[in-house]
């Protein structure tokens, strides 16, 4: 039987410093439509190495340069969709987001530049396990 052991540092933002990065008019918006809106701030990408999957190519390991990660936070639009899990492909066709980004900062997070995502996620999705 094999057995894996997966150890990881859990860092959690306080809600008021979460709302820090999401504007006026964004929290405005989604309270139009939601009385409880729930804000949950993700690391996006952080400098150093990441393992993953690359489309096409399969697994890879990636060195992030400092600047790498401001340059996704830069670019990382407020109403960008958020979607659950990953496809084979990057197409969203035929795919239901659930959520979308409200917000975004750039932190020094265990002395490592992070990009940080802010997310509305709509009701029905809140009981989703999402990391």
């Amino acid at each position: 039987m094999l057995h894996i052991r997966i150890a990881g540092e859990l860092q959690e933002m306080a809600s008021d410093e979460v709302l820090e990065h999401v504007s006026a008019s964004a929290y405005k918006r989604v309270r139009k439509g939601d009385d409880k809106p729930e804000f949950r701030a993700y690391v996006i990408g952080h400098e150093g190495e990441s393992e993953g999957k690359v489309v096409g190519i399969g697994k890879v390991i990636k060195k992030w340069a400092r600047s790498a990660i401001a340059n996704i936070t830069e670019r990382l639009a407020v109403g960008t969709k958020v979607f659950h899990l990953h496809e084979m492909t990057n197409d969203h066709e035929g795919r239901k987001p659930i959520g979308e980004v409200v917000g975004k900062a750039l932190s020094e997070v265990a002395g490592r530049l992070s990009s940080i995502a802010v997310m509305y996620i709509y009701p029905e999705y809140r009981d989703m396990p999402l990391d």
